[in-house]
């Protein structure tokens, strides 16, 4: 959907080589004109135990969990560590 900011977490998947969970993070109508902060904690890894979670501030508002999630957060058998990249696309 074009009017959402959208995060998506890409990691290895169980039996297949990718997997992709997406995330609203924030209605671009309710956040036109306003400062929009983000924080995320994250452990990378390719085993279970990895996890991320991802909060958001809109304005002088409380900052609002938006993603929770647990398990592989990226490749383990790939030579280098975790690509991130964030943009308007």
């Amino acid at each position: 959907n074009k009017d959402t900011i959208v995060f998506s977490l890409q990691f290895k998947g169980k039996g297949k080589d990718m997997d992709c969970k997406k995330y609203d993070i924030v209605e671009i109508s309710s956040a036109r004109g306003k400062w929009i902060d983000f924080v995320m904690h994250a452990k990378w890894t390719g085993k279970d135990d990895g996890f991320m979670k991802f909060w958001r501030r809109i304005g002088s508002a409380e900052y609002e969990l938006v993603a929770d999630y647990k398990g592989a957060t990226y490749w383990d058998d790939e030579g280098q560590g975790p690509y991130f990249k964030m943009g308007v696309y």
